[in-house]
């Protein structure tokens, strides 16, 4: 019988973070052996890449799991659906390519927004100056060269033509008070500004893009679902995929599966609450009760990013910890986000049956719920249950009600309304009463799950430390969106990214790689 393939480092899941560091620690200088194994397949179709299609490639089941939430009581046991990408590049093959607090919670220096800006300048290629950008859009843009990267795997820029009304819906909601950011990306995003994509001449730029000539010391399998980390006493020295082959790594295994299969992972391999392992017979490595605890989750094109009085001067703010207050008022954090130009997506489905239509979404910025991702089966190819806990917080309740106001607001003024043949999609009222109603009945998930292998200081309240080592093993790092013990106030593809580069620098200093 031949025997496992070894190599360096093992690393399970090809998203922005697999993807990213995947090349980070195959290109260093010692040419360590990386292998990275993906659940599904490896797609370079140009249909997958068109940038004007991004609504749509959500729907294709070749390139999206189909996750769902549980029945959420909140949202009338609605089981709201929650996309994850299937492939090499992950959720980048099916996004809609948007793109301090954390170094205080884990007490390392590398999450600060200084260290964080250089790493995304690093693999970000910015086209948002001339030629790329059209002298009648110019004034609406106005990024300074110091904040962006020009010379990284990732494209970042706008379309050569906007859309028809973008314009005209940009202007109607300045008009209406809102403040022009010429750069949401610039650290500084309160205000209405532009929204960069992740591409660039119409091509979507996803995480494959990082694995751009591979050398050949990387190897990739697709195709290759693991089902858990194997060990030997509390060292981590290999995986196991569904099918049960096995791959071992001398150094290191780096999980980099995304919030909800890292830690469907970890359960499987003795990693997580001791009664979830216990009931399905799973031996245990280490009780690590932090395991699929739900952090914050975001629910639901120009993009602005808004503060409300109203929300500060609520009965919910005050009932939240002075800790929590004190967050809530940074003068860069924002309390909720519009989305302008949006498709309304029944139509958008439907062409031959739409008519002209706007949409805007609403966003739930720094959401106080937290949820849990739960074993359900001792068969590692089922999914978890996955239960976000949907507005149990009466502070989101708040803050998804003031931000509906505003937008309905702008939307009821002259400007707005002399276009308008019809509401189609609207609350009642603006009453409380019947926006909440609203977002009881139509509200969604914008995939910003984190948190469910959170990091911090300490075992006793993280699974990971701020060097992204699972903690009581050796051998094991996570690198994913499951390692934010707080949502971001925007959204998550860069932070993926984050995940995957400062896991790639503290390895090569570990090993002494020579990136």
């Amino acid at each position: 019988m031949a025997a496992s393939p070894r190599y360096d480092f093992i690393i399970v899941g090809a998203g922005p973070a697999g993807c990213m560091l995947a090349s980070r620690l195959s290109r260093s200088k010692s040419g360590p052996s990386v292998l990275l194994l993906e659940a599904g397949e490896y797609s370079d179709t140009a249909a997958a890449k068109i940038d004007g299609e991004r609504w749509l490639h959500r729907t294709n089941p070749n390139y999206n799991w189909g996750y769902k939430a549980t029945p959420q009581g909140n949202l009338g046991n609605r089981a709201v659906e929650y996309d994850r990408g299937k492939g090499v590049g992950g959720t980048t093959l099916i996004n809609f390519e948007v793109w301090d607090e954390i170094a205080s919670l884990t007490g390392n220096e590398d999450w600060n927004w200084l260290s964080t800006r250089k790493r995304y300048q690093e693999i970000e290629s910015y086209h948002g100056f001339e030629p790329d950008v059209a002298p009648e859009y110019r004034k609406y843009l106005g990024a300074k060269e110091s904040d962006h990267g020009h010379k990284g795997p990732i494209k970042v820029g706008f379309p050569r033509v906007w859309e028809r009304s973008m314009i005209d819906n940009l202007n109607i909601w300045l008009g209406e008070g809102s403040e022009l950011n010429p750069d949401v990306n610039s650290g500084k995003p309160l205000g209405l500004g532009i929204m960069a994509n992740s591409a660039h001449n119409g091509v979507r730029s996803s995480a494959q893009d990082a694995l751009s000539d591979p050398p050949a010391n990387l190897s990739i399998h697709t195709v290759a679902e693991v089902a858990r980390v194997i060990f030997q006493d509390n060292t981590a020295v290999g995986v196991e995929t569904v099918d049960e082959k096995s791959y071992f790594a001398s150094k290191e295994v780096i999980l980099c599966c995304g919030a909800l299969d890292t830690p469907r992972v970890l359960m499987h391999s003795g990693i997580g609450p001791a009664e979830q392992l216990n009931h399905f017979n799973i031996p245990i490595v280490w009780d690590a009760d932090q395991t699929g605890i739900l952090a914050e989750m975001a629910c639901s094109f120009a993009i602005g990013f808004q503060k409300s009085e109203n929300i500060s001067k609520s009965p919910e703010f005050a009932s939240l910890s002075l800790e929590t207050q004190a967050l809530l008022k940074s003068p860069t954090l924002p309390h909720y986000e519009f989305i302008l130009n949006c498709p309304v997506f029944d139509h958008y489905m439907d062409p031959a049956n739409a008519v002209p239509a706007t949409s805007v979404f609403v966003v739930n910025l720094n959401p106080q719920t937290e949820g849990a991702v739960t074993l359900q089966s001792a068969h590692p190819k089922i999914p978890l249950l996955f239960d976000p806990n949907f507005f149990a917080h009466p502070y989101d309740c708040r803050v998804v009600i003031e931000a509906t106001r505003e937008v309905l607001k702008a939307a009821n003024s002259p400007a707005f309304r002399k276009d308008t043949v019809r509401d189609m999609h609207v609350p009642a009222s603006s009453s409380d009463d019947d926006i909440w109603e609203y977002w009881k009945t139509t509200s969604a998930s914008l995939w910003h799950m984190s948190g469910t292998a959170r990091m911090g200081k300490g075992a006793s309240s993280a699974v990971v430390d701020g060097n992204l080592k699972v903690f009581n093993v050796e051998g094991l790092r996570i690198a994913d969106l499951s390692v934010y013990p707080i949502v971001i106030s925007g959204h998550t593809q860069s932070t993926g990214y984050l995940a995957g580069l400062v896991a790639g620098d503290r390895i090569a200093k570990e090993y002494s790689l020579d990136i």
